[in-house]
């Protein structure tokens, strides 16, 4: 597969309109996703504050967690695949009526979720995915030229995950005993981890090296077929992909301690032999210390939750917050400035993004630190929503403008 332009020259960007904005979407629809996302991010964050304000008619602990998971990560998953899959396999672009009921459906869901009506936002939220899923499962099969990289085999087997995590929560719904049960738990971990875990492992053998400069590996012949080495490298994937499920199987049974280390040793053997950004590398760039800081504390909060059970809920944020988050605000990053002809930046130190990850961090520790000390809590909530808040806010005013521009 060969390398995007943006890694052979620094690009030049050109501004534009509204109507060219719009012209664009379809294919490169990150430039809607990512800012929807973002302000997704920022009311889920801001449920709590409104709650303890007394401004609130629910409690928000579920819709927050959808907010984050669907209406944030989720986002970015649309408009980094809707964007890149495509183009990896020389297929069509999304079609305007896609995308328009693709936007109508994450609306959907995004509205339903914020005002606590939660079958009804799983509803809208299992429509886009479906929808996604479908269409770049006909364009593989009838109108790629190309295949996707070997490690995609975990971004379908993460969709699959999620959708069966939705399903799972229509069917259970949201009663007190429903909450409780095995199903339910299983639902929560095959849409808030497995969702976005797969996904980032994925894509991470084939764009993650590049964060580091080791451009040329995992690359592979244009082909309509396998070429020699694809399959070895899916099945891998695809076996990753089937431990990890089984590992949120165990974990349902009461099996903790053994799913998170198993967990543990399976992510970071892939990430060891596959993504390698943990190995000698050229950048030192800003981009890649994101990177290397969201995977390393996704690895370090496993066994965390694994010894300490009754603290799940908190450290379950250094996963959420300073990994899947943190993740995708890098990688949003890359791919904004890749096409608004800043390619140059991938490997510079960004200050302003030096203080977006730092402030995510503090997020982390404050929403963590919650949880141990209750006397705190309420306080600590506040912190987490205000740091997060601010480290969007930032991200927004710096990039913002990038989503109107096009690489020349």
């Amino acid at each position: 597969m060969e390398e995007n332009a943006e890694s052979q020259n620094e690009g030049k960007s050109i501004s534009y309109g509204l109507g060219k904005w719009f012209s664009l979407l379809p294919e490169e629809p990150f430039r809607i996703f990512f800012p929807l996302g973002l302000l997704v991010s920022v009311i889920g964050v801001m449920l709590w504050p409104l709650l303890y304000a007394g401004w609130l008619p629910f409690y928000p602990g579920v819709a927050h967690a959808r907010l984050m998971m669907g209406g944030f990560v989720g986002a970015f998953s649309l408009g980094f695949l809707g964007t890149a899959l495509p183009r990896m396999m020389s297929a069509p672009r999304l079609r305007g009526g896609e995308l328009i009921i693709l936007l109508l459906l994450y609306l959907l869901a995004v509205f339903s979720y914020s005002s606590g009506q939660m079958v009804m936002g799983d509803a809208g939220m299992l429509g886009a995915l479906v929808l996604f899923f479908v269409a770049m499962l006909v364009r593989l099969i009838a109108w790629r030229q190309d295949i996707p990289p070997p490690g995609f085999v975990l971004v379908a087997l993460g969709w699959m995950a999620a959708m069966g995590g939705l399903l799972l929560f229509l069917l259970e719904g949201e009663s007190e005993l429903a909450i409780t049960g095995m199903r339910h738990r299983m639902a929560g971990l095959l849409f808030y981890q497995g969702f976005i875990l797969l996904p980032i492992l994925g894509i991470g053998g084939f764009m993650f090296p590049r964060f580091v400069g080791l451009k040329t590996l995992h690359m592979f012949e244009e082909s309509r077929t396998p070429p020699p080495g694809w399959s070895k490298k899916a099945v891998m994937a695809m076996g990753l992909g089937v431990v990890l499920i089984v590992t949120f199987w165990m974990e349902c049974l009461g099996w903790v301690l053994l799913s998170g280390f198993i967990r543990l040793a399976a992510v970071a053997w892939y990430l060891w032999r596959e993504v390698l950004i943990f190995r000698k590398a050229e950048s030192k760039g800003t981009l890649a210390f994101g990177l290397r800081a969201g995977l390393a504390l996704i690895v370090a909060a496993f066994p965390l939750a694994a010894f300490l059970p009754a603290y799940r809920i908190g450290l379950d944020h250094i996963i959420f917050i300073s990994g899947f988050g943190l993740i995708a605000l890098t990688v949003g990053t890359r791919v904004t400035l890749g096409h608004s002809g800043k390619a140059k930046l991938f490997a510079a130190k960004i200050n302003v993004m030096r203080v977006v990850i730092w402030t995510i961090l503090l997020a982390m520790a404050t929403r963590v630190t919650a949880e141990f000390v209750p006397a705190i809590r309420v306080s600590h909530l506040y912190y987490a929503a205000f740091c997060w808040s601010i480290a969007v806010l930032i991200w927004m005013v710096w990039i913002g403008r990038r989503f109107l521009q096009e690489d020349e």
